[in-house]
């Protein structure tokens, strides 16, 4: 059996990397977290926004078409995860 390779793990480095350049477009992303490809960029930046998604609920939902917000809040976020020393890929949220 195949692992679909956008469901690989993100060590807590590619995470700061991800986090790091989350301003700038998903090439560059890709290009400072080395070892993921821009479709698991892509990939993991949407999971975030719908795992955030579920926290906010509806009336304060994200919206990944607008890059400025999203991005504002997900820079938030890790903030808030770095504080507690927590790694965004390990949140399971129901």
């Amino acid at each position: 059996m195949e692992l679909d390779s956008n469901l690989i793990s993100w060590t807590r480095q590619e995470e700061e990397s991800f986090f790091t350049a989350l301003r700038q477009n998903f090439e560059k992303i890709t290009s400072r977290a080395q070892s993921k490809n821009k479709d698991q960029v892509k990939h993991y930046y949407y999971r975030l926004v719908r795992r955030m998604n579920k926290i906010l609920g509806p009336e304060l939902s994200l919206d990944a078409k607008n890059s400025k917000d999203t991005n504002a809040a997900m820079l938030q976020w890790w903030s808030l995860l770095e504080k507690h020393s927590c790694k965004a890929s390990k949140l399971h949220l129901i």
